[in-house]
């Protein structure tokens, strides 16, 4: 069975073993927090966190099913890169 938690734990505790420690901005640092291409929204938490870890020098990520959708697609060779995605919460009700 896939455990998110874990991999991400793993990809964490993966750079400190390169000699990169991951809290200390050793990637890209650009002054854009990534975010996703179409939409423009910038991701947060440890989503963004996961995000600056990839070795890419742009801040833009997009779904699959986006790419798809623009008619592009992913090198064979290319690896996703796992974000969590967090439950959608209802609206309150406001009676």
């Amino acid at each position: 069975m896939f455990d998110l938690y874990q991999k991400i734990t793993d990809q964490i505790i993966a750079h400190p073993d390169k000699g990169v420690i991951p809290w200390r901005c050793p990637w890209k640092c650009s002054t854009m927090p990534p975010q996703n291409m179409i939409s423009k929204r910038p991701y947060r938490g440890i989503n963004a966190f996961l995000l600056n870890l990839a070795p890419y020098k742009q801040p833009y990520w997009l779904t699959m099913r986006q790419v798809n959708h623009l008619g592009g697609h992913v090198r064979k060779d290319e690896n996703a890169t796992i974000l969590n995605r967090a439950p959608r919460q209802e609206e309150p009700d406001h009676e």
